[in-house]
């Protein structure tokens, strides 16, 4: 009896140390995407602020920002939330340009959950009707994050007609 109360522990034990393992590892990826994003978005900031200056061209600013899709969603959420007028349009024709609008389309298509859920998010963000379909598919899912999130995209889209009926 008394063995089977020490290896119960000792597998209690090394439990205990694999959860800390893992949280520890999961902690060093999250510093590692972090530092990561830190650079990107230092590179990013400048090159945005010539674009949308007029310092610098729509091809070599597309060039630059041509990577990392997800951390360039990051990035580009706040701008999109709070650019109007011609500064948003150049921030979506910089996004046509470098073919994030394609990368999210399929995304929001053939994605995992969490994948999809950005991708309606981002395509609401810059107002693409060719995510509409899709968005309307979404609206009936048993996922309600992925329903929610189709919610939210539509809106920002502006489409009324999927809550408005004539």
């Amino acid at each position: 009896m008394l063995n089977y109360l020490y290896y119960l522990a000792g597998g209690l034990i090394i439990f205990i140390l694999l959860i800390i393992l893992i949280i520890i590892i999961y902690h060093l990826q999250y510093k590692r995407r972090n530092r990561i994003f830190e650079q990107k978005k230092k590179e990013w900031e400048e090159i945005l602020f010539q674009y949308l200056n007029d310092d610098l061209s729509l091809e070599k600013t597309a060039a630059v920002m041509n990577d990392s899709y997800f951390y360039l969603y990051d990035f580009l959420k706040p701008y999109l939330k709070n650019l109007r007028g011609d500064d948003f349009e150049k921030l979506r024709q910089l996004v046509q340009k470098n073919k994030m609008i394609d990368f999210f389309l399929l995304k929001l298509k053939k994605g995992n959950r969490e994948e999809k859920i950005k991708a309606a998010a981002f395509l609401g963000k810059v107002r693409e009707k060719r995510a509409l379909p899709l968005l309307k598919d979404y609206l009936n899912s048993e996922d309600k994050s992925l329903m929610t999130a189709s919610i939210w995209a539509i809106a920002d889209i502006g489409e009324q007609e999927f809550f408005f009926r004539s």
